[in-house]
């Protein structure tokens, strides 16, 4: 077929075919990776950009927990002394009509720093109405002490369900 082309027109279809070869590879070796290459870079500055929102939120969630731990830390500073959180606990307690239902206390405390430590207390309280509990953890919570309710577990009793068994963890730095 191509014996019947004068050399003229071989040459010229010859050039043809050689450049369209030379587009596709230089397309395919290329232009083509390129392309490749900068789609996954767009893909990274969208990674690296959302890590990095992520990074300044956790930034100031951290900034607001240290402000929150200075404030806490400043006002264990103006505790009395004698202040312990047992006696504390024990006697809010006791004020609010709670001393009866309190199977256990258990004091505790915990290092967070060479200098704050976490005063700790684990109590259990049994047969306890929903009328003198939410008193009892609002007075926690609002003291001018900076007492924490750090975990809470409430259940109702199988028998009367008025009646609530509580499990509290409180805390207090120092």
């Amino acid at each position: 077929m191509f014996e019947n082309l004068n050399p003229k027109t071989r040459k010229i279809l010859l050039f043809i075919v050689l450049i369209a070869v030379g587009g596709m590879a230089v397309s395919q070796w290329g232009i083509v990776p390129l392309r490749e290459k900068r789609d996954g870079l767009e893909v990274k500055i969208r990674r690296s950009r959302q890590y990095l929102r992520e990074i300044m939120t956790l930034g100031d969630q951290y900034a607001r927990q240290n402000t929150a731990l200075e404030r806490m830390g400043k006002a264990a500073l103006k505790r009395p002394a004698e202040f312990t959180l047992f006696s504390f606990v024990e006697s809010l307690a006791a004020r609010d009509g709670l001393r009866k239902h309190i199977v256990f206390m258990r004091p505790a405390q915990k290092r967070i720093s060479p200098e704050r430590t976490e005063e700790l207390v684990e109590m259990r309280l049994t047969g306890v109405n929903l009328e003198i509990l939410v008193p009892y953890l609002f007075h926690i919570e609002t003291a001018s002490e900076q007492v924490r309710v750090k975990r809470l577990t409430i259940r109702s009793r199988q028998r009367d369900q008025k009646l609530l068994d509580v499990d509290l963890v409180l805390s207090a730095l120092s």
